[in-house]
Formats: C-alpha cells, structure tokens, sequence
C-alpha cells in the first residue's frame, strides 16, 4: 500500500477511535443518546452526537498537520468556515476540532476566552498576538456572511490534542473494562460496528445509509452479542464469598434412606455436560424422583472441583427459599444479590461459571407468577454471556405444560430415572433388615420414586410389621 493509502487508513481510524470514546458515554451516561458517523445531517459531520436535551455536539476530526506541525486558521479555513455557519444557524449546536496535531492561535484565543464571562472583557484583554489571531478568525467568519462573533465562537467551539494512536486504544479499553465485562470482545464489537457505521455498510456488507445511527440500546446490544453485558468492575474474592453465601441457602435437605444415600447415574450425566460447557441444561423427573438431590450433589462436586481450580466457580440457588420474594430487595435481605448476574458476567471473564437454579417447579405452582418470571429472565440474560452454564430443574409436567417453561429449549436435557429394583432397592432395604420377599408388585412400583421409599423404609422399620407397613403406605400416599 502507498504511504498515502496508509495515512488514508490511520485517519479514517483516528477518526473512528473519537467515535468510540463518544459511544462510551452514550452507552454508560444518560445524558448522551445516540452518535453518528459521518453523518448526513450537519455540515461538521465526522461524529454526531445528540444529547437528552436536545443540543448536539459535531466533531471534526484531522489526525495531524503534515510533519506534525501546528495548525492555523489558514490551514483549516475550510473546516472552520463549516462550523462558523453550523454554529450560526444551530443554537444548539457546539463544535469539537480533533488532532493529534496541536491547534495553536486558536488553542491560545479558546483558552483566553474562557477567562472571560462577556465579549467586551475578551475583547479588552487581548494582547497584540492574540489580536491579530483574533483578526484573522473574524475576517474568516465574515466571508461566511453569518452573523457571530469571534468570542461566541470560541465559547461553542473546543479544540482537543488525541495522544499517540495505541494509547488512545488502550485508554478506551480501559474505559470500557471499568463499564463492561468480556471487555476485548466488547471492544471489538464496538469497533466493527462503529467502521461499519462510518462506511455505511452492515455485517454483510449491505448498504445502511438508512441506519447511520446508533443509540444506547444499539450499543448494549452489541454487548449482548458479544457476550458482554454493561456492569461495575467488582471484587473476585467478595463475589466468591457473595457465591457461597447465596449457595448455602436450601441445601438443609433429606437425602437419605434409612441414613444411605442412593447415587444417581444422572449426576456424571450433568457433570460431563457441564465440563463440555453447555450453555443450557435441564433437569426433569417426576414429583420425589430426586432432582433436588441431583443438583446438590453437583453443586457439591463442583465446589470439591472449584478448590483445585480457580477456573470453575459454581452457584447454587435454591428458588424455592425465594418464592414469596417479588422484590429485588427481599431478594437481597434472603441472601441474593441484586447484581447476581452482572457478578456471573464479571466472573465469567476468568472462570467457567455454573449456575445451578434448583426448583422451577415449585415456582411455577405459587400463587404468584412474578417471581418465576423474574428468574426466567434472569436464565435468559445468563444464556447470553459466555463461559457460562445455566443447570436448572422441574418438575415433567411443568416442563411439558407450563407455557412459560415449556417453550423454551434447552442445549442438554436430561431425566431422573426410577431407582432400579434388584439394584438400587433390595439391596438397600436389605442392609436395613427389610424383608423384600413379600412385598408385592405394586408397592415395588410405588417405592421406585425415592420420596416414596424413603417414607416406606422408616414406616418399615418403625412399625416391624412390613404387611401393616405396606398398607399404611398405600394409605398415606393414596394408591
């Protein structure tokens, strides 16, 4: 390429490099709305931006002077009689001149006019070089035959010295890591869209004369595209303990059988589906089929894993302990944080983080459907940040019949099975000395489902009677 050609291409990413600072401030600030690039509107038209009160700021963008000297008002007569006429007949307009060259007279004339609050004053205080760059700067805006003075246009007019390129790169990166997670993908991101913005083409290369803007939801989007999402830096070790707080929550929970536990093969199913990495995973099972016991075996597997490895970060939530909680705040007093997913988005910057949300089920059946709306939503923000896997379960018949979790789709699924008779059973109820010779088809049946032979084996043993024991069963559970 030319030297021309490559000069060509620094300026057009100088000028892009400007743009990117002022997204920043519409992606994070309020009082900034949208911004464009080489706009079609204003005459100053490098970067736009619109503000929420309706006022406008117009960037001009040179990246240097030839061999980097000063610039003066000769030099840019043709950018500056631009604004001259843009400021004139736009008050809401204000002017921003951008170089890695510096600006000279008219830096000197901008700074003395800041000094002063009116005309006059200025006017009185100029010395005799200022003057004459003062002179200069009228007779320009005369030839423009606008009606505005030198001092107003220094007071709507700023001029701004860029440092070296890489370091206005890595000054925005930097800005963006304090605003975003994921911050070199969201950057590049940013950056794609931005150039795309300037060249008036989109993704496939397809005109967007008609979309030449981009306003704060354009701009977290391209985050969420990106696998990033808008939230404060924080503290890795109050996450992990903000994490283990909210993962002892629930866990106090009947896993035994007569002071066993039963090992499901579902576990090593959802652990090699976790160490994949997939996004999604669901867990389904009948009403005592196990699920809850499932998922905390899990999470206590993982957290043994997570000790060995700073790389995995698991997250248990326990929603049914947040049932009754249609507020961020109850939320919060329970022992989950308001920003819980924006803390999964910063973590998930260095870590695999598991999030494992138990009891969807139990949510769905409440008297009030808010609550499981809001964790849907919270699912579906999760989804969007990389690195991270959502492992959740219910109920089969919610997961068939409840719209709301029925229509979604999920990367692995998986079931909690029947306990197996000859092998999970009789052996156990053996070791408990239970008599399983005779017990007939349709208890054997009924005591599959974990709940059930729970409650089965302690009637069993309290009442040394199994025929009686079996009866009782059937009563309590309605067979």
């Amino acid at each position: 390429m030319s030297k021309a050609g490559i000069q060509s291409n620094r300026g057009d990413g100088y000028q892009t490099l400007v743009a990117f600072g002022w997204a920043l401030y519409v992606l994070s600030d309020p009082d900034y709305q949208w911004i464009e690039v080489d706009s079609v509107k204003w005459s100053v038209d490098d970067v736009v931006i619109g503000r929420a009160d309706g006022r406008k700021i117009c960037c001009q963008c040179k990246k240097n002077q030839a061999d980097h000297k000063a610039w003066s008002i000769a030099d840019l007569a043709d950018e500056l009689a631009k604004a001259i006429a843009l400021l004139a007949n736009d008050c809401t307009v204000e002017v921003r001149f951008y170089s890695r060259s510096a600006f000279g007279d008219l830096s000197a004339l901008k700074e003395l006019s800041v000094n002063y609050a009116d005309e006059a004053t200025y006017q009185l205080n100029l010395g005799t070089k200022h003057r004459r760059s003062d002179a200069a700067l009228k007779r320009l805006i005369e030839q423009t035959r606008v009606s505005l003075s030198t001092y107003e246009f220094l007071c709507r007019t700023t001029f701004e010295v860029s440092p070296e390129l890489d370091q206005m790169s890595a000054l925005l990166h930097e800005r963006l890591r304090i605003l975003a997670s994921k911050p070199t993908a969201a950057f590049d991101a940013l950056w794609r869209r931005l150039d795309q913005l300037g060249m008036r083409t989109s993704n496939q290369g397809l005109s967007t004369a008609v979309r030449h803007r981009l306003d704060s939801a354009d701009l977290k989007g391209l985050l969420t595209q990106a696998g990033a999402m808008l939230t404060p830096p924080m503290n890795a070790v109050e996450v992990r303990a903000s994490f283990k707080g909210t993962s002892a929550i629930g866990r106090a929970w009947r896993r035994d059988v007569g002071n066993e536990r039963i090992s499901s093969p579902v576990v090593e199913d959802l652990l090699a589906a976790i160490e994949a990495k997939a996004s999604s995973i669901l867990l389904s099972g009948l009403p005592g089929s196990g699920k809850t016991c499932v998922m905390l075996a899990v999470q206590e597997e993982l957290e043994r894993r997570a000790q060995a490895s700073s790389d995995l970060l698991p997250l248990f939530i326990q929603a049914r302990e947040f049932a009754d909680m249609a507020t961020a705040q109850d939320r919060q007093t329970q022992g989950l944080s308001e920003l819980w997913v924006e803390s999964v988005a910063r973590m998930a910057e260095d870590s695999h983080v598991v999030v494992i949300i138990d009891s969807l089920d139990v949510l769905s059946i409440a008297r009030e459907h808010v609550v499981l709306t809001y964790f849907l939503a919270q699912i579906d923000r999760l989804l969007l940040i990389s690195n991270v896997t959502v492992v959740t379960a219910c109920r089969d018949f919610d997961r068939h019949y409840d719209r709301r979790i029925a229509q979604r789709t999920w990367a692995k699924e998986f079931a909690c099975q029947p306990l197996n008779w000859e092998a999970d059973i009789v052996p156990l109820l053996a070791r408990l000395g239970i008599d399983t010779t005779t017990i007939d088809s349709t208890t054997r049946a009924l005591i599959r489902n974990p709940r059930e032979l729970a409650l089965f084996a302690e009637l069993a043993q309290r009442r040394g009677s199994f025929n009686v024991v079996t009866r009782t069963v059937r009563a309590i559970i309605g067979t």
